[in-house]
This record gives C-alpha cells, structure tokens and sequence, in this order.
C-alpha cells in the first residue's frame, strides 16, 4: 500500500492487487484500472517474418493488414509481370541471334536487334528493382511488428499531453525581444 502526496495534503491512496489491476480509494469513486499484458517482440518479429501481417495479427493492429498484403501483393503481381515480359525479349534476343528468326509477336524488332536487347535490359532491370522493394517491404513489415510489440503498453492516454504554441522571450545577451515555440507537456 502506498500514499499519493500532493503538496502536504494526501490526496489518493493506491492499491496493487495480485491480478494486476490497480485500485484508485478517493472519498468518492473507486476507479479500476487493467494493466495491459505486454506482447513479445521477437515473437512478433518471427510471425511477420514467416507470413506477412502475422505480426500485425498478433498485436491487434487488424487494420495495417490491407496495407501489408497491398503492398507485398502489388509489388509481387508487378514481379511477376516484368519478369514474364523480360523472359518473352529475352528469348526472342536469343533466337535473333542464333538463326536470326523474330517471332511474330516481336516482328516489330525484326530489323532491330538492338530494341530486343535494350527491352530485355530494361524489364530485367526493372524486376530486380521491385525485387528490392518487395524485400524492403517485408523487412519494414518486420520491424513495425516488433515495435508495435514493445509499444505495447505504452500509455496514450489522453493523461499525457503536449502542447505547443508560439512564445515571446527577451534575448538577455544583445537585449532584443525574441520569437519562439514553447513546448508544455502535461501528466495529468
């Protein structure tokens, strides 16, 4: 049992109980609080690693899922994409240059080589690119699944607050008023 002192006066006297739940005695209300059950953050990690936004799932963030799955699902049909039309250039490259035949569906190259292999070049490079930004994405899945987990139990209660606004000072060194921002945070 412990005392809450305000200046000299007691103003609330506080209880722990064994099933984690605080107990608030005032002279009027009786105000229970649940301490929330922090999640684990390589647990979460390990989810979101093996199956995107399984991490998410975990901590209860249900709505950054259509963002996970959006994001590897897009970048993963546009993979697909550009490495079917990279294999379609480049095996029409190689037939160009081993009998000199185009199929008919490249016949615009016929008398270009050159356009079939500046094509593949282009649609090769362009899959490694997303293939980069797919492993960024899940990598980025991974890590906000991990911080979520530490942020846990953190408290964002409207009790915490920050306020800023803009505030006038006088400059003491060349005795000039000055403008600035003041910062107030509040733990009410």
């Amino acid at each position: 049992m412990s005392y809450l002192q305000t200046g000299n006066f007691l103003s609330a006297q506080i209880n722990i109980t064994a099933d984690s739940s605080v107990v608030a005695n005032d002279t009027n209300k009786v105000k229970l609080k649940k301490i929330k059950k922090p999640r684990i953050p390589w647990k979460a990690a390990l989810m979101s690693g093996v199956l995107p936004g399984l991490g998410q799932i975990y901590n209860r963030k249900y709505w950054k899922l259509p963002i996970v799955w959006g994001a590897l699902g897009t970048t993963g049909y546009f993979i697909v994409d550009q490495h079917n039309r990279y294999v379609g250039f480049r095996d029409a490259y190689r037939s160009w240059v081993n009998d000199s035949i185009v199929t008919p569906e490249y016949s615009q190259y016929q008398y270009n080589p050159a356009g079939l292999r500046t094509e593949r070049d282009t649609y090769e490079r362009t899959r490694n690119i997303l293939t980069i930004v797919a492993v960024a994405l899940w990598t980025l899945n991974i890590v906000d699944a991990a911080v979520d987990a530490h942020l846990s139990t953190f408290d964002i209660s409207p009790t915490l607050t920050m306020k800023v606004t803009p505030a006038t000072f006088f400059n003491t060194y060349n005795n000039t008023p000055a403008v600035g921002v003041s910062f107030t945070f509040t733990l009410k």
